[in-house]
């Protein structure tokens, strides 16, 4: 996770980068909530926090894939921004594992909310899997919950698989012939193949 160590005024505007994803904050702030502004004026202190909880990895998905956080700073910095492109993340998108939607109460979002989601890694956190195109979204919880029994995630919304995908094809093996006989044990597949259990 690259996060730039203080916010870059450029401009008469205020940079901040979390990953790949830009936030240009414009000089004038007479426009926003209190909320709002309240983020604005501890903006350094949310950050440090943002850092040091995006340290904290669960094992079981990164040893897979990386990840990076989605959080109410950023749904909050969005909002300010006024930018669609900044995240492709939509505040009315659910998880597509739950269906749960990730932040229902965003505009209501203050501060305190805000500084509490990021001072303890939770299942409810909404996190973004690095490698897909565009990037999908998802509870953490969620992503741990389908990964328990398996070596790989196949991901639920663009099908592109990150890790070791191990099928579950029995024991034993299949013969394919194309000779044409009756045999109970084949199976017909058109007229082009046969199956025969061996």
């Amino acid at each position: 996770m690259c996060i730039r160590d203080s916010p870059i005024h450029t401009n008469h505007e205020l940079s901040l980068m979390f990953g790949d994803r830009q936030y240009s904050i414009p000089e004038s702030q007479s426009h926003l909530t209190p909320n709002q502004q309240a983020v604005l004026s501890n903006v350094d202190k949310l950050v440090q926090a943002f850092k040091q909880k995006s340290h904290i990895q669960v094992k079981e998905i990164s040893s897979i894939v990386g990840y990076s956080l989605i959080t109410k700073l950023e749904v909050i910095l969005d909002e300010i921004a006024n930018s669609s492109k900044s995240t492709n993340f939509h505040l009315e998108d659910r998880c597509t594992i739950c269906l749960d939607e990730f932040y229902p109460d965003k505009n209501s979002i203050s501060y305190d909310d805000v500084l509490a989601e990021l001072t303890e890694v939770q299942d409810s956190d909404v996190v973004r899997i690095n490698h897909c195109e565009f990037g999908h979204f998802f509870h953490l919880g969620c992503l741990k919950e389908y990964v328990k029994d398996t070596s790989f995630i196949k991901c639920p919304v663009c099908y592109r698989i990150y890790g070791i995908c191990v099928g579950d094809q029995p024991e034993g093996c299949l013969l394919y012939t194309s000779d044409a006989a009756d045999d109970l044990l084949c199976v017909d597949l058109g007229g082009r193949r046969i199956i025969k259990k061996k």
